[in-house]
C-alpha cells in the first residue's frame, strides 16, 4: 500500500506543479516558447512524469478502456480548458465514471459479474464516436 501511495503521490503532485506549463504548452509550442517558458524542459519532464503515472496505474490496476480517452473531453466541455480546474476535475470524474461501470458490471446480470473493462468501453465507445461526428462536422472532414 506505501507503494501505491508514494507513486501516486509523486505523480499526481509532479503533474500538479506543472499546471501552468500545461496551459502555456496548449497555447502551442512557439508561443510557450515566447511567453518564457523553458519548452524543451517541460516537454521532458511532463513524459516522463505521464509514462511514470500511466505505467504505475496500468500495472497496479490493469487495462481499463476509454477512461483516459472520455473523460479529459468531459471534464473540458464541462469545466474549460484550464489545467488548474481541469486536472483535480478529471481525477475526480474517471473516479466517479469507474463507479458508476463497477456499479453497472455488477448488477446488470447477477450473479454474473460483467468485466469492468467491457462496460467503460460500452459508455466510452460511444462517446468517442460522437467526438469523432463533432469534429467532423465542425471541419468537414475526420481528422
Amino acid at each position: 500500500m506505501g507503494l501505491i501511495t508514494t507513486t501516486a503521490a509523486v505523480s499526481c503532485i509532479g503533474l500538479y506543479c506543472c499546471r501552468s506549463a500545461m496551459n502555456l504548452l496548449a497555447l502551442g509550442e512557439k508561443d510557450a516558447l515566447y511567453l518564457g517558458l523553458n519548452v524543451t524542459r517541460y516537454k521532458s519532464l511532463l513524459l516522463w512524469l505521464v509514462a511514470f503515472a500511466v505505467a504505475m496505474a496500468t500495472a497496479l490496476c490493469g487495462i481499463i478502456g476509454f477512461v483516459g480517452l472520455v473523460v479529459p473531453h468531459i471534464g473540458r466541455t464541462l469545466f474549460g480548458v484550464d489545467h488548474r480546474y481541469l486536472m483535480p476535475v478529471t481525477g475526480l470524474l474517471g473516479a466517479l465514471l469507474l463507479i458508476v461501470a463497477d456499479t453497472l458490471s455488477r448488477a446488470l446480470f447477477p450473479p454474473l459479474e460483467i468485466p469492468i473493462g467491457i462496460v467503460t468501453s460500452a459508455i466510452g465507445a460511444p462517446f468517442f464516436l460522437y467526438l469523432l461526428w463533432q469534429q467532423k462536422s465542425k471541419s468537414g472532414r475526420l481528422l
